[in-house]
């Protein structure tokens, strides 16, 4: 299994408000999907704690959502599916927006 890739767009930016800070990475799912979701922290952006984050998927075959019990971005087929456990996402690179301290 190879794991999951976080590649910084920008640093850390505060984008008006003192104690919000801004992230944006591109990143690439492993190539078996873990139940639950991609495991993602705060430390992965640049942040101490993650409060929202936005994903997207450049082609549009995938829907991705923030899951904050589990700390995981979930990724959703088209049709309203989530990936399967184990199935390689990989090719899916996910630009994500991370707003946090």
């Amino acid at each position: 299994m190879a794991a999951a890739i976080f590649t910084p767009v920008t640093n850390p930016t505060n984008k008006g408000r003192d104690d919000y800070m801004n992230s944006i990475v591109d990143f690439t799912p492993s190539t078996s999907y873990p139940a639950l979701g991609e495991p993602i922290t705060a430390a992965q952006f640049g942040l101490n704690r993650l409060l929202a984050v936005y994903a997207t998927v450049a082609d549009g075959s995938r829907i991705v959502t923030f899951d904050p019990t589990n700390q995981s971005l979930r990724i959703w087929t088209a049709i309203g599916t989530e990936a399967g456990t184990g199935s390689d996402q990989s090719a899916k690179v996910l630009r994500v927006l991370a707003v946090g301290m």
